[in-house]
């Protein structure tokens, strides 16, 4: 039972992840400004984006939407210096 729930979980995740990266690459085509503004400040000073996911239920600050857009200003914005969880 215990394999057939990491497995849903995994596959709930990763549904989770293909949303969210569309909606993240819709929010960056469509209001790139933000997102260079956020570059911009990361560029002159520590930038911290922190969220309320980890939880008992869910434990890995992986499986997050924050981890996930790090993730993305990684890619998008390779000479920011991006710490992940």
């Amino acid at each position: 039972v215990l394999g057939l729930l990491e497995d849903s979980s995994a596959a709930s995740f990763a549904r989770f992840e293909r949303g969210y990266r569309a909606l993240l690459e819709q929010r960056f085509a469509s209001d790139r400004a933000r997102f260079d503004e956020l570059a911009a400040l990361a560029r002159r000073t520590d930038v911290y984006l922190g969220c309320n996911c980890p939880s008992q239920r869910q434990p890995d600050v992986r499986r997050c939407h924050t981890a996930l857009a790090l993730t993305f200003l990684r890619e998008r914005y390779p000479d920011l210096e991006v710490k992940m969880p």
